[in-house]
């Protein structure tokens, strides 16, 4: 009979898995986010710590998908700081990959939502629900159908033949656009970024932007 339940257990999908990659120490503002945050029943919590971002993310797609068919990947990084109902509501606009506007923790904080002009790829800040180009990983639900769809290895950094950096997030969003797939990005959810040391938000983003003018006009 137990064996016949393990067997049943097994078999059962998941709504969500979550997957966070960890450097292994968590901020408590961040096991705040995780602990309020508001899950279907059966979540299954992928933690990958001490390795690459690519190899984790790569990971943590790969083992949603074997260990129990899950319908969404939520990419949660241990410095986000989130609202409760963020899955919820990123659930709720039903698209294939949805992500948030979050701002880099260091330089001058731009945000992680891009356009594409030119073949060149340009930070935005959407004031509503829109398609994008590309986006940050950091806060980003995945339909895991998206992964069957996209030759793997799904996440990748490098540099190419120009000498450009292009980061895990960038190279997922522009491996998921060769397949048709489309990006969105909903700025209503409000973003935190632990920075060094304060919670970069999009006022910090802007508060930023007004000291690097001033020293520019000095």
């Amino acid at each position: 009979m137990r064996q016949e339940n393990e067997k049943q257990n097994k078999k059962q999908k998941s709504e969500l898995a979550i997957g966070i990659p960890t450097l292994g120490t968590i901020d408590y503002r961040v096991a705040s986010s995780l602990m309020t945050l508001g899950i279907p029943e059966n979540t299954k919590v992928i933690w990958l710590p001490r390795v690459m971002i690519d190899f984790a993310r790569n990971r943590i797609a790969k083992k949603a998908i074997e260990d129990n068919e899950c319908e969404y990947i939520l990419m949660l990084d241990d410095d986000m700081t989130f609202p409760p109902d963020t899955y919820f509501r990123l659930k709720e606009h039903g698209k294939d990959i949805t992500g948030v506007l979050a701002y880099k923790r260091r330089g001058n904080y731009s945000p992680c939502v891009y356009a594409k002009r030119d073949g060149d790829y340009f930070p935005i800040i959407p004031n509503k629900f829109c398609e994008v180009d590309a986006i940050g990983s950091s806060v980003l639900l995945i339909k895991t159908e998206v992964f069957k769809k996209i030759k793997y290895p799904w996440f990748e950094t490098y540099f190419d033949k120009d000498g450009k950096h292009w980061s895990v997030d960038m190279d997922f969003s522009k491996k998921a656009q060769k397949v048709g797939l489309k990006i969105y990005c909903d700025p209503t959810i409000e973003i935190g970024h632990i920075g060094d040391p304060q919670v970069i938000t999009q006022r910090d983003f802007f508060e930023q932007i007004k000291k690097i003018k001033g020293e520019k006009n000095d």
